[in-house]
C-alpha cells in the first residue's frame, strides 16, 4: 500500500529536494581521494535546487557493523551447517564467517535483532525530514584480491531497511570506479528513484555501469 501512495512516492512539483549528507562512523577509514570527491560532488548539488544538510548519526549507529556481523554470521552458521561440515564446499572466507557464527549463542542473536529494530526506529525519525540521503557506498575503490577492505557505510542503510542505490560516480587515482550511495526513506522507494533519475539527467550520476573509465 505504501508503494501505491502518491504523496509518499511522488515529490511535489516545485518543492526543492531536501537531502541529508551523512559521513557515518566509517568516514575516517576512507582514503582522502574518496572524501574529496564526494565532498566536491555534494557541494555541486546546490546548482540543482537541492537543499543539502549535513547530518550526524547518533552514537548508537557506531555499532551497526557489529550488530550486522552477529546477525549475518549466526545465520550463515545455521543455514550452512551441512556445507561447513565439508570444508571443500565453501571458501576459506565463508568458512571463517561460519566459524564465527558458531560462537554466537541464541541470546546474543536475539539481542542483535532487537538492536536492529531500535536502529530502524531511530533511522525512520532521522529520515522523516529528508527525501534522500547521500553517503559513500564504499571506503574507496575495490581493493586487490587478498587485501582487507575498509569498513563502508552501505550496510547501515540495508540494516535499517532503507531503499538504496549505489552508482559508480567517481574513479580513484588508479582509474578504478567507486561510488556514491543514495538512500531514501523506508517505503519511499519510488521517490528515491525519482531523485536518482534527476541526478542522472543532470550528469551527476552515470547512466551506465561505469562510463567514467577510459577503457
Amino acid at each position: 500500500r505504501a508503494l501505491d501512495t502518491p504523496d509518499r512516492q511522488k515529490k511535489p512539483t516545485g518543492e526543492p529536494w531536501r537531502v541529508a549528507f551523512i559521513r557515518t562512523h566509517t568516514w575516517d577509514h576512507a582514503p582522502e581521494y574518496a572524501k574529496k570527491n564526494l565532498e566536491a560532488w555534494v557541494a555541486d548539488l546546490k546548482k540543482l535546487n537541492i537543499e543539502v544538510c549535513e547530518v550526524e548519526l547518533p552514537a548508537s549507529f557506531d555499532a551497526t557493523h557489529s550488530i550486522h556481523a552477529t546477525i549475518y554470521n549466526f545465520s550463515l552458521a545455521y543455514y550452512f551447517q551441512e556445507e561447513a561440515s565439508r570444508s571443500e564446499l565453501v571458501s576459506p572466507v565463508l568458512y571463517e564467517l561460519i566459524e564465527a557464527g558458531r560462537a554466537i549463542d541464541a541470546a546474543a542473536y536475539h539481542h542483535a535483532l532487537r538492536a536492529q529494530e531500535t536502529l530502524c526506529r531511530e533511522m525512520n525519525e532521522i529520515m522523516s525530514g529528508y527525501d534522500a540521503l547521500i553517503s559513500l557506498s564504499t571506503a574507496g575503490s575495490a581493493p586487490l584480491r587478498g587485501v582487507k577492505e575498509n569498513p563502508d557505510p552501505s550496510l547501515i542503510w540495508t540494516l535499517t531497511h532503507l531503499p538504496s542505490v549505489s552508482s559508480p560516480a567517481f574513479v580513484c587515482p588508479e582509474n578504478r570506479p567507486f561510488g556514491v550511495q543514495i538512500a531514501g526513506q523506508r517505503l519511499h522507494d519510488y521517490r528515491m528513484l525519482e531523485f536518482v533519475q534527476l541526478l542522472v539527467a543532470n550528469g551527476k550520476l552515470p547512466s551506465g555501469p561505469s562510463p567514467l573509465l577510459n577503457l
